[in-house]
């Protein structure tokens, strides 16, 4: 089996993703229609299916089409070992029944796995499966079922590869109506083959492996160039190219193209399906036509996996979701006239920077209130023109003129000044409702608490932390002793190579808030250590590059230990398998000039001009609410305890293998962090007490006119003048 999980960490490192659809505390928001204009109307509404669901413990594994269009959805029961089929033709009753015979026997046929079962148009079944524990390295076989029940392995043609390990392994198979195969090999590409296995060529290159086929075309994305590229079956010739530049919306780019599914439609026609919605491509068409927004549907809930959709006979369609636990179920999407076409009230979120906790949030309200919309707007939405400091006077203008967005996310901007302005409302109900129960890390929860009132509550923290050798965690206590090992230990680095940029902005998280006076001036003594003692870890650093090759050359014992800005259970990766490749080593708070540092992030407010006050603070509810808590969206630890806790369990970790290739030659691989790892990360995150937030201001002017100290150009008494000098009007504003 670590062979089997090897390959699938080769084609896919980390892969995960999580819904929860619960909702937090209920408190319903006083929120009413009344004086809202007529708006356009018409919708697909987004229901889920009550027996598709995976509360009676069964899981849907896979979905196939017969040619009469009946929907096939074949859902396993792992305690009874068994695999049942619930069926529509109609779209609105579901028949249950048990799996026919041939799916029994092909399962007993050897050690297999079933991944994929198609149909031709003479009702033919063509089923994909994987082999288990094979001591070949073609690992799939494809089996065909005719009308009488009759199974036959098709004699494929494959085409090896040049890794051993993946000569041939299939991701994905499609069926024509004649029969023939669409193959999605990892390492070859989109592959045709025909009914008995005979190789007809190849459509796009190598790393293409999203891919539709509708009526006598393949459409066949290219992730290169944001475009899908349609060829014709018969003459394998590339007909037209379709761009896709105007469906990622406010969709990272490398997420939508991640996430990006092709599907087939009636009359020749394709769907296209991403965060940002459904799109359809009528036969011999380039022009998208957006039929569901992503926003006002599970699509924009970051957590969610989401399969390709799928055409009922009477026109609905049908959308498979998962999450890391496995957990399944599927949404049914029908044309409602009488919907209006967007919601009648919008919600607006501010962030400067796109942010996943925001859109699950998104998710959960739209979820439990279909009438408004949730418009996260991204102040540096990847517009070039628009820099932080343009991006910032607009909103600031805004606020002052007494308008601007109902929340704002605080990451990135001076929280201070805000909450000294007045603009922000004040969300003492909501953290006294959860603490009336301990729900809520108190010390995270109370960093801009002031007087019993709290104007903006971080959501979330990071925590700076330095992994070494247990027998050494007495020099870890502070920035002082950390120094006095690097100065006793001269034999190897104690941490692999950064510039003194990388130093400064990293222990930064531990030190920052001492070289700030109250009357916002540069703490002269204590900037001056700070720089003296980087200088020292950087002049007893070790020659290794590459972005984590701190924690490989820690794992390879080239070094004492390794240090990380920790954002969450699920960052705990390379280091874990640096830890298990050493056999050794535990986490501990990263030695600074204050204690057990943290640094709250995912910090929320809400507008004091807003009209949507209630429904606003709802969001924020949500925010600490476990459901949105516990989704492995990997933006930070949690602050609520519940969802806290659930982290450490490492739930949805069981099958799960990591390969990690190093600067060098090394690789880590191995199984994500056991439970008992976790909970001492979850121990460290209990014990936080001190806040700390650099500003990215300062933090630039330090680097800056620090450089001539690292090169040994000036004294350090030199450096912190200038660096005072050149922060005074900054730190005056």
């Amino acid at each position: 089996m670590k062979k089997i999980k090897s390959i699938i960490a080769y084609i896919c490192i980390i892969c995960f993703s999580l819904v929860l659809l619960s909702s937090c505390k209920d408190s319903e928001s006083n929120v009413t229609k009344e004086n809202v204009p007529q708006a356009a109307m018409g919708r697909y509404v987004e229901k889920y299916i009550e027996e598709l669901s995976s509360e009676d413990g069964g899981m849907v594994a896979y979905t196939a089409v017969r040619n009469d269009g009946t929907i096939e959805f074949y859902k396993y029961y792992s305690e009874e070992n068994v695999t049942r089929v619930y069926s529509t033709a109609d779209g609105i009753n579901f028949e249950r029944k048990d799996a026919e015979p041939w799916y029994k026997k092909i399962l007993n046929m050897g050690n297999y796995q079933i991944t994929k079962i198609d149909y031709d148009s003479e009702g033919n079944i063509y089923v994909l499966i994987f082999e288990n524990e094979t001591e070949s390295s073609l690992f799939n076989k494809i089996f065909k079922v005719t009308s009488d029940n009759e199974i036959h392995e098709i004699d494929m043609e494959w085409r090896e590869t040049d890794v051993e390990d993946l000569k041939v392994y299939i991701t994905d198979m499609t069926v024509t109506a004649e029969g023939e195969l669409m193959i999605n090999q990892s390492l070859r590409g989109i592959l045709h083959y025909t009914d008995e296995g005979k190789y007809l060529g190849q459509y796009g290159s190598s790393s293409d492996g999203i891919y539709t086929v509708s009526d006598d075309y393949i459409y066949n994305f290219d992730a290169r160039q944001l475009k899908i590229n349609v060829y014709n079956i018969e003459t394998h010739e590339m007909t037209r190219e379709i761009p896709l530049d105007e469906i990622t919306g406010e969709i990272p780019r490398g997420e939508m193209i991640l996430g990006l599914k092709l599907s087939p439609g009636k009359d020749g026609s394709i769907y296209i399906t991403d965060r940002s919605g459904v799109y359809k491509i009528v036969k011999d068409g380039v022009i998208l036509e957006k039929i569901i927004d992503g926003e006002l549907t599970s699509l924009g809930i970051p957590s969610l996996h989401f399969s390709a959709i799928l055409e009922g006979i009477n026109g609905e369609l049908y959308i498979p979701y998962s999450d890391r636990e496995q957990n399944t179920s599927v949404a049914k999407y029908e044309f409602d006239e009488n919907v209006s076409t967007l919601p009648s009230m919008e919600l607006t979120v501010y962030t400067l920077d796109e942010n996943n906790t925001l859109r699950q949030t998104a998710g959960e309200l739209q979820n439990k209130y279909p009438d408004f919309k949730v418009n996260v707007r991204v102040g540096m939405d990847g517009d070039t023109s628009i820099t932080k400091t343009d991006a910032i006077k607009q909103l600031n203008g805004e606020l002052l003129g007494g308008k601007g967005p109902d929340l704002i996310l605080l990451d990135g901007l001076s929280v201070e000044s805000y909450i000294q302005k007045g603009v922000l409302a004040d969300l003492s109900d909501i953290v006294n409702a959860y603490m009336k129960d301990e729900k809520l890390l108190s010390a995270v929860i109370n960093t801009y608490a002031n007087d019993g009132k709290y104007p903006v509550i971080p959501t979330k923290f990071h925590m700076p932390l330095i992994w070494i050798d247990e027998e050494y965690k007495d020099y870890m206590k502070n920035l002082d002793t950390l120094i006095e090992f690097v100065q006793e230990k001269n034999d190897k680095p104690v941490f692999g190579y950064f510039e003194p940029a990388d130093l400064i902005t990293t222990f930064s998280y531990a030190c920052f808030p001492e070289w700030i006076n109250e009357g916002k001036e540069i703490n002269r003594q204590e900037l001056t250590k700070f720089l003296q003692n980087m200088k020292v870890l950087y002049d007893n650093r070790g020659d290794f590059t590459g972005s984590d090759g701190k924690a490989f050359a820690w794992a390879f014992n080239k070094t004492y230990g390794c240090y990380s800005i920790l954002k969450g259970y699920q960052s705990y990766v390379i280091e874990n398998l640096a830890q298990d490749k050493r056999q050794g080593g535990i986490p501990l708070f990263l030695p600074g000039q204050v204690e057990k540092s943290f640094v709250p992030v995912n910090c929320i407010g809400v507008n004091n001009n807003s009209s949507n006050i209630d429904i606003s603070k709802e969001f924020v509810s949500l925010m600490l609410s476990e459901a949105v808590q516990k989704a492995p969206i990997n933006d930070g630890f949690p602050v609520n305890l519940d969802a806290l806790e659930y982290g450490a369990l490492g739930t949805g970790n069981e099958n799960m293998y990591y390969m990690v290739s190093g600067p060098g030659e090394e690789t880590l691989e191995g199984v994500p962090p056991s439970r008992e790892k976790l909970e001492v990360i979850k121990e460290l995150c209990y014990k936080v007490e001190n806040p700390s937030v650099p500003d990215e201001v300062l933090i630039e002017i330090i680097i800056e006119n620090s450089k001539e100290y690292f090169e040994g150009a000036i004294t350090v008494e030199d450096a912190v003048e200038k660096i005072k000098e050149k922060s005074k009007l900054y730190l005056s504003e």
